[in-house]
C-alpha cells in the first residue's frame, strides 16, 4: 500500500506502466474493447492529456492476452526533406522490430527486393504478407505523434496515400480474413480534416474516435494517498482540487504534487488550495513559466488560419456567451485541442477555472490586439456608430479589404457581418445612383419633351401666320387684277357672251383661296340676271366681305403668332422652374455629388439627344422630314435658353 511517502505525482510526460498515481478513466477501458473487437481506433485529442500513458497501459494490457503490439513515434523520423521511399523504410523497420529482432531483418531485406513498388503498396503488401504470416497472434500497430506527418513535404511524401493505405487494409479483410487479426491506432494533436481531407478514402469515417475526458471527482480518489498526511478530510482536499482544475490532467497532478511536498497545515483546506493555485499558476512571474498555460498560450496564437477564430470564440465564453459546440467547425475543433475549453452537455465551456482566471478577459484582449487586422480601426467605429449606413466601407477600402478577407479561415463574425453589411450598402447606393440618374435623365426628357412640343408648336403656328400673312399680301398685291376682272365678268354678262368659267382665268402668284373666291364670282356672274351696276355693286360686295375675312384671319393668326411667343416663354419659364426643382432635388443627394459628374456641355448634349430621339418619334409620326433641321435648330436655340435660365452652376454640382 502507497504511503504519502511513496506515493508520486506526475505533471506530464508518459506515466510508468505501474505509476501509482495514474488515473483510470473510460477511455481506457473504450479503446481496449474496440481494439479487441478489430476497430481501427484513433487518439486526437489536446496536449497533455495523457494519451501516451493510455497507450503504454492499454499495449500493456493487449500483450499480457497474447496480442503483439508495436509502436512508433513518428517525431523520431526526421521530416526535413525525406523521401517517400525512406519515410515509409523508416515507418516500417521501427514498427517492424517492435514485433521481433528477425521481423526486422526479414523487413529490410524485402523492402530493397520490392523498390519498384511503390512505397504505399509496399508498406500494404508488407504488413498482410510477412508480418501477419511472421506470427498467429492479433497484432495492434500504436502510431503517435501523428500530427507530425503535417510537417512533411507533400510532393514528396503524399500523407493522403499513407491514410488511404490503411483505409485499403481494413477494406481487405473481406478478401482477406487474415486481416482481421491487424488492427492500428494513431494517436496526435489534430483533427481527422488536417490528417487527411478525402472523405472517400479516409480511414476516420470506418474508426472510432477515442475522447479523453477531464478526471472525474470519483475518478480523482486514486490521488488520495499522496494527501493523506495532510490535515482535513482528504476527500474534501481532492474536491477543492477538482474544483479548481476541472479534473484536467497535468494541471490536476501539478497541484496535488504541490500540495503534497509544501503543505502548509496552518490554513484551512480551501484557503491552503487557493494559495497553492495563486502561487503556481496565477502569479504574474510563475504563471506564464507552467509549462501547461504556455503550451495552451501556444496554440491559441499559433494558428496563422484560425488564431483569431479561436480567440474571439473563447472571448465569447470570457464574456459569458453560450456556445453550442459544432464538430463541422474547424475553429472550433482547434480551439478544443488547445485543451482550454473542452464539451458539456453539447456545448464548449472553459476547460477550468485556473485556464478562466489565467487566459482572463484582459489576456484574450491583448493577444487578439497582437494581430494585425486589416478591418480593426474601421470595425470598430461602425460597432461605435451602432452600426451606421455611414461607417460602412466604400470605394476602393471595400475593394482591398472584401480582397484580403477571400480564401481566410480566420474572419471573425463581426468581421464578416461588417464585409458583408458594407457590400450591400455598396449595392445599394449604386441602385440608388442609378435610380437618380434614371430619373434625372427622365425628368430632363419630360421637360425636353414639353420643350419640344411647345417649340413645335409655335413654330409650326409661326409658319401657318408667315403663310397667310404673304397669301393676304397677294390678295392685297392683286386687287386691281380683281376688280378689272370683276368689271369684265360684269360687262361679258351684260353683253350676253357665254358663260365664263374659271379655267379661262389667269391671277398672278394665284392659291387655292384666290381661287375659290374668283369661282364665286363667276358662279355669281353667271347667275346674275341683275344692271350692270347691280351686279358690279353686288360682285364688289361680296369680294370685299370674303377679302376682309380673310385679312381678319390673317390678322388673328400674327395676333396668335405673338401670343404663342409670350405663352412659349411663360411656358418655358414654367418648365425651369419645374426643372430647377428637379435639380435642386438632385442636388440635395450627396451620392449623385460624388459619383455623377456632370459638365455644362454634358447637360446640353444630354438634352440634344433626347431631343434628337424625340424629333425621330415626331417625324415618324407626322411625317414631316422637311421640317427636321429646322426643327431641331430651333429647339436647340430653346435648349440653350433654358440651360440659361437654369443657371447650373458645375462647381456647385461638384
Amino acid at each position: 500500500m502507497d504511503t504519502p511517502e511513496t506515493f508520486e505525482y506526475q505533471a506530464g510526460g508518459s506515466l510508468p506502466l505501474h505509476f501509482p498515481g495514474y488515473v483510470e478513466r473510460a477511455a481506457d477501458q473504450e479503446i481496449y474493447y474496440q481494439l479487441k473487437a478489430g476497430q481501427f481506433c484513433y487518439v486526437l485529442t489536446p496536449r497533455q492529456m495523457g494519451k501516451s500513458s493510455l497507450r503504454v497501459r492499454t499495449m500493456q494490457r493487449l500483450m499480457q492476452e497474447g496480442y503483439q503490439c508495436s509502436f512508433v513515434d513518428l517525431t523520431s523520423i526526421d521530416s526535413q526533406q525525406i523521401t517517400a521511399d525512406s519515410w515509409y523504410f523508416n515507418l516500417l523497420y521501427k514498427l517492424s522490430g517492435g514485433i521481433s529482432r528477425e521481423l526486422r531483418k526479414e523487413f529490410h531485406t524485402w523492402w530493397r527486393e520490392h523498390d519498384e513498388v511503390t512505397p504505399v503498396a509496399r508498406m500494404i503488401e508488407f504488413l498482410q504478407r510477412i508480418l501477419l504470416t511472421s506470427t498467429d497472434q492479433p497484432v495492434v500497430l500504436f502510431i503517435d505523434e501523428i500530427d507530425s506527418i503535417l510537417s512533411l513535404d507533400q510532393e514528396l511524401v503524399n500523407t493522403d496515400d499513407f491514410f488511404a493505405g490503411i483505409r485499403a487494409l481494413y477494406n481487405a479483410r473481406v478478401d482477406n480474413p487474415d486481416l482481421n487479426r491487424l488492427n492500428l491506432v494513431v494517436i496526435g494533436v489534430a483533427t481527422p480534416r488536417d490528417l487527411m481531407q478525402d472523405i472517400q478514402r479516409t480511414p476516420f469515417n470506418i474508426g472510432v474516435p477515442i475522447q479523453l475526458s477531464h478526471f472525474t471527482l470519483e475518478e480523482m480518489q486514486v490521488l488520495g494517498p499522496g494527501l493523506a498526511h495532510l490535515p482535513g478530510n482528504t476527500k474534501t482536499l481532492l474536491a477543492e482540487v477538482h474544483h479548481w482544475t476541472e479534473g484536467q490532467p497535468v494541471l490536476t497532478q501539478t497541484l496535488c504534487r504541490a500540495l503534497a511536498q509544501h503543505p502548509e497545515p496552518t490554513k484551512e483546506l480551501p484557503t491552503l488550495v487557493k494559495a497553492k493555485v495563486q502561487q503556481l499558476f496565477l502569479n504574474p512571474e510563475s504563471g506564464p513559466s507552467d509549462h501547461n498555460l504556455s503550451n495552451v498560450s501556444n496554440r491559441l496564437q499559433n494558428q496563422p488560419d484560425y488564431n483569431v477564430k479561436m480567440l474571439s470564440l473563447y472571448q465569447q465564453l470570457v464574456a459569458g456567451e453560450t456556445l453550442k459546440m459544432d464538430n463541422t467547425s474547424q475553429a472550433q475543433l482547434y480551439l478544443r485541442l488547445t485543451g482550454i475549453v473542452r464539451e458539456e452537455k453539447g456545448h464548449l465551456v472553459i476547460a477550468s477555472p485556473i485556464y478562466a482566471h489565467f487566459f482572463d478577459s484582459a489576456w484574450v484582449t491583448e493577444a487578439l490586439g497582437r494581430i494585425e487586422r486589416t478591418l480593426a480601426q474601421p470595425l470598430a467605429l461602425w460597432l461605435e456608430s451602432g452600426k451606421d449606413h455611414k461607417r460602412a466601407l466604400q470605394g476602393s477600402a471595400f475593394e482591398d479589404a472584401y480582397a484580403w478577407a477571400q480564401g481566410r479561415n480566420d474572419l471573425l463574425p463581426q468581421e464578416k457581418e461588417f464585409i458583408e453589411f458594407s457590400r450591400k450598402e455598396k449595392d445599394r447606393l449604386a441602385r440608388l445612383r442609378t435610380r437618380r440618374i434614371t430619373l434625372a435623365t427622365f425628368v430632363l426628357s419630360i421637360a425636353t419633351i414639353v420643350a419640344i412640343f411647345f417649340a413645335i408648336s409655335a413654330y409650326r403656328q409661326k409658319q401657318r401666320a408667315d403663310s397667310e400673312t404673304q397669301r393676304a399680301i397677294k390678295y392685297s398685291n392683286n386687287l386691281q387684277q380683281i376688280d378689272s376682272l370683276i368689271y369684265t365678268f360684269a360687262s361679258k354678262k351684260i353683253q350676253g357672251l357665254d358663260t365664263l368659267t374659271s379655267d379661262s382665268i389667269v391671277i398672278k402668284d394665284q392659291d387655292t383661296i384666290q381661287v375659290e373666291i374668283i369661282k364665286n364670282l363667276i358662279v355669281g356672274l353667271n347667275a346674275s340676271t341683275s344692271t350692270l351696276a347691280d351686279s358690279i355693286s353686288i360682285l364688289r360686295t361680296d369680294y370685299e366681305n370674303s377679302l376682309q375675312q380673310y385679312i381678319q384671319e390673317s390678322e388673328r393668326l400674327k395676333t396668335l403668332l405673338n401670343y404663342s411667343k409670350s405663352e412659349r416663354e411663360s411656358l418655358l419659364s414654367n418648365q425651369m422652374d419645374s426643372i430647377n426643382y428637379f435639380m435642386d432635388t438632385l442636388l440635395d443627394s450627396l451620392e449623385l455629388y460624388n459619383s455623377f459628374k456632370i459638365s455644362n456641355d454634358s447637360l446640353i448634349n444630354m438634352l440634344n439627344d433626347s431631343l434628337s430621339n424625340q424629333f425621330y418619334m415626331i417625324d415618324s409620326i407626322s411625317k414631316e422630314k422637311i421640317l427636321l433641321q429646322s426643327k431641331i435648330n430651333y429647339l436647340r436655340d430653346s435648349l440653350m435658353f433654358i440651360n440659361k435660365s437654369l443657371d447650373i452652376s458645375i462647381d456647385s454640382i461638384e
